[in-house]
């Protein structure tokens, strides 16, 4: 689980295993060294277009393909969990001129195509309630009931 920010790391890391080939070794091991099963992006501070087919058709530069170098860190589902409520997104839309992934989630009309069905956008309006900036919502208890039940069970 990544928040924030450390969406930020998970792209970059993501994108230096793709580029150092590291994906053939984690494919082939057994063990306790091996892909991880979900990744949860709880209020990505990253870009909304990163799980776009634009932004992830650079054959020459498969490196530069960020939502599909978060695809392949695991063998399950990528969740990013996204509210509209959540103000610490707005400040960083205003800081970084860009549109946060934790704000509105990614747009499922431009989703690649091989991404379809392994990427889910989890809307945590309902279960942002929590005071201040509303940038905590995942320790709501509900939230990781959400999930688990309209896709793990």
């Amino acid at each position: 689980m990544c928040h924030s920010m450390g969406n930020y790391v998970l792209r970059w890391l993501a994108q230096k295993a793709r580029e150092r080939r590291l994906w053939q070794r984690l494919l082939r091991r057994k063990g306790p060294h091996r892909r991880m099963k979900h990744v949860f992006m709880v209020a990505p501070d990253v870009r909304y277009d990163i799980f776009d087919e634009e932004k992830n058709s650079d054959m020459a530069n498969p490196e530069e393909n960020p939502g599909k170098c978060i695809a392949k860190l695991c063998t399950g589902k990528v969740f990013v969990l996204h509210s509209s409520k959540d103000t610490a997104m707005v400040a960083s839309n205003v800081q970084n001129w860009k549109n946060a992934l934790g704000r509105r989630g990614f747009r499922e009309s431009k989703l690649h195509p091989d991404l379809k069905g392994k990427v889910v956008n989890v809307n945590c309006d309902d279960y942002n309630t929590i005071g201040g900036t509303a940038h905590g919502y995942q320790w709501t208890p509900g939230v990781v009931q959400q999930v688990y039940a309209k896709n793990l069970a």
